[in-house]
């Protein structure tokens, strides 16, 4: 038996061929719990190779024994564990070279076709395979790599996920190559760095057999419920093995220096979530740990290989004794997040907010400030801003996917001065215009409330979490200081199916206006489950009563008081609570360091010139608000208004324009192909403007005064 860490490239090379036998299971990984995190990993492995350096990534062991080794051929082994990583495999490299081909890189595709077919020369049929299916997943295997070999489209086979994720893996490979309206030449080089990562930093294990070892006993001794050594364990092996040779006993080592945090072995073995998996805290603290100390991404799988290359091989490892009070002194800053003091507030409030928004992924920044000399009110306005940044990307519907590498950044740049920790936070934050990685204004903010509804578009609980805190908000230093249920529900005010007891007339676009505006935040209140149920559909009357009676939440005072409840009472509700949101998280202005600008943000897509005779029907159809402010903007073409200067030039309150532009966003825009007949910007100071060209000006009717 021989065990050796290979990477794909090396196992898929030469003349072997890898077989499952037919007894086994057929291919059951699927999209959600196995195929999105490996692309991840990918993803990331594949982004650090193009920006800093090469990180290998461990993949597991396989299991395989020499069948038959004929001279001068091919190598037979049968697999004997590990066939779906294997067959994942194999089903990225095709996918990834069709990608590669429908691009018109054919280098990178017969790259990737050596470690998926043997020559021509060497084997026929279903033998050119290097690696074959069990049989439930034969036809549809042969089938996805003949179609992919030849250009051809594939044909779904129903009883397989084969299909499903070689087809998954293509549109990965291709998105992540023409990210960005990348060149030709910056999709040429991702496509090799993609290759190259899958068939170079991904490593495995393979236990080699021959006839003779016991291949059944090796698998169920690999597959044995029992309790592996977690990467805490051999963090402790490892420092307490440099530490023998201190003159220091390792007892009093232990009892002085692990002991005090480390060693409560029930409150480390707790599980907790750590992105989509649940771990033990002690490694939920080492990953943090070590996104701290090393001011890089950190993958859970190698969490204790990442500790001895770049920890034990590092400047620490040379006072092995003050490494372990290090991380013993860190544990105990990690286990004081769970009960900050009261006076802690930015504190509690960011954990808070973590929790609400289920990451962690910002609590490796979080365990940097509070374990530096660095002063109160910096390392609060430090969390307050992030915490700002995340809620509102949430708000505004951006995406999650870097904030690992974000991060990982912050901790970088916060650890090269430490003292002014909040400014160096700031400016990264700031630092970017991009979707991926901005900051979103008030004005932004202010218009995306008016106009995209909440429900069904971020998670009920982060609903809840955001109304809570517009509750808290709502109350003054005269009312009572109770703590807020933990169950409450988010409840729309005019219900979601309202035609029974909520009726309108035989309009569709009366019913299209109403269908845009019950899941917008004006619309959404919190109410226990009780009355949630009791309300149900019930009509404006019966809710308003049943509000009155048994609700003490001030979100629900201000309602109660009106007659009626229609659209136009949500897009009022709306901007009074969006005001309270730019309150509570305040924007990136606010925090902006002195003499710091923002990145200058592309004007969003949907923006983009409209057609002239679009511009003049949109004017034509537009409410009495909107041609008075596309006549306002055409009286002076080319001039940049703010949204608070426009509103002053037509007398208007504030918050209006957004609303405004909201209202649009509901109706009108859908029926111009998502265009608006002026244009928007994000200046290099954060603050947004409005303008119309001369030709779109004069398209259009300019009212009289």
């Amino acid at each position: 038996m021989e065990a050796l860490v290979r990477s794909v490239q090396e196992i898929f090379s030469g003349q072997h061929r890898y077989v499952v036998p037919p007894y086994q299971r057929p291919y059951v990984w699927t999209e959600e719990l196995q195929w999105e995190p490996f692309w991840e990993d990918i993803e990331r492995i594949t982004d650090s190779r193009l920006v800093t350096e090469d990180q290998r990534h461990f993949l597991g062991a396989v299991v395989i024994r020499r069948e038959k080794t004929p001279v001068g051929g091919i190598t037979e082994w049968s697999v004997i564990d590990g066939q779906q990583r294997l067959t994942t495999l194999q089903l990225l490299m095709s996918a990834l070279a069709a990608a590669a081909a429908a691009a018109g890189l054919d280098s990178e595709r017969r790259r990737l076709e050596q470690l998926l077919t043997h020559p021509e020369h060497d084997a026929v049929g279903d033998e050119r395979f290097k690696f074959w299916p069990t049989s439930a997943n034969q036809a549809a295997f042969r089938a996805v790599l003949e179609a992919a070999e030849h250009g051809s489209a594939t044909v779904d086979d129903p009883d397989n996920t084969v299909h499903e994720a070689w087809m998954y893996f293509r549109e990965k490979s291709e998105a992540y190559a023409r990210a960005d309206g990348a060149s030709p030449d910056e999709i040429t080089q991702r496509f090799a760095a993609l290759r190259a990562s899958v068939a170079g930093l991904l490593q495995i294990v393979t236990i080699s057999l021959d006839k003779d070892d016991p291949a059944q006993l090796i698998f169920e001794t690999l597959n044995a419920r029992g309790t592996p050594l977690l990467a805490m364990d051999l963090v402790k092996n490892a420092l307490f093995d440099r530490t023998a040779g201190v003159g220091i006993s390792v007892g009093e080592i232990h009892d002085k220096h692990w002991q005090p945090q480390l060693g409560d072995a029930r409150y480390w073995s707790q599980e907790q979530r750590l992105g989509r998996v649940l771990v033990p805290r002690s490694e939920a603290f080492l990953f943090h740990w070590l996104v701290m100390q090393t001011g890089r991404v950190v993958t859970t799988e190698g969490l204790f290989d990442t500790f001895r290359r770049d920890i034990l091989g590092g400047p620490l490892a040379d006072d092995p004794v003050a490494l372990v009070k290090t991380l013993n002194d860190d544990a105990g800053v990690l286990r004081r997040f769970d009960d900050l003091a009261p006076a802690e507030v930015a504190g509690r409030r960011f954990f808070a907010t973590l929790d609400a928004l289920d990451t962690t992924t910002m609590v490796p920044v979080a365990l940097l400030l509070f374990r530096a000399a660095i002063e109160p009110v910096r390392r609060a306005r430090a969390l307050m801003a992030i915490e700002s940044y995340l809620v509102r990307r949430l708000l505004r519907g951006l995406s999650t996917k870097n904030y690992s590498q974000l991060a990982a950044r912050l901790v970088f740049v916060a650890r090269d001065n430490l003292p002014a920790a909040d400014d160096r936070i700031i400016q990264e934050l700031l630092s970017s215009g991009a979707d991926t990685s901005r900051w979103p204004t008030d004005e932004e903010l202010n218009e995306h409330l008016a106009s995209q509804g909440l429900y069904n578009w971020i998670g009920q609980r982060r609903i809840a979490f955001v109304l809570g805190q517009l509750e808290r908000a709502k109350r003054s230093q005269k009312s009572e200081d109770l703590a807020l249920p933990s169950k409450l529900e988010v409840e729309h005010v005019m219900p979601q199916s309202w035609q029974t007891h909520w009726p309108l007339p035989d309009d569709p676009e009366l019913v299209q206006r109403r269908n845009a505006h019950v899941n917008l935040l004006g619309n959404l209140t919190l109410v226990t489950g009780a009355l949630n149920a009791s309300m149900s559909n019930g009509a404006w009357t019966t809710k308003k009563l049943a509000l009155e009676q048994h609700s003490l939440l001030m979100l629900n005072r201000g309602l109660v008081k009106e007659p009626v409840w229609d659209e136009d009472m949500i897009m009022a509700r709306g901007l009074d609570l969006t005001t309270l949101i730019l309150d509570i998280w305040r924007g990136p202005q606010h925090f902006m360091p002195e003499g710091w600008k923002l990145v200058e943000a592309e004007s969003w897509a949907e923006d983009a010139a409209m057609p002239l005779d679009d511009v003049a029907a949109a004017y034509t159809a537009g409410s009495t608000h909107l041609r008075t402010m596309l006549g306002r903007l055409a009286a002076e073409p080319g001039r940049r208004w703010q949204f608070a200067e426009l509103e002053a030039a037509l007398g208007w309150p504030r918050g209006r324009i957004a609303g405004i532009s909201g209202g649009y966003g509901q109706g009108m825009k859908k029926q111009f192909g998502g265009k608006r007949p002026w244009h928007v910007h994000l200046t290099n100071t954060g603050v947004w403007e409005l303008w119309m060209d001369a030709d779109r000006a004069a398209a259009i009717q300019t009212p009289s005064p």
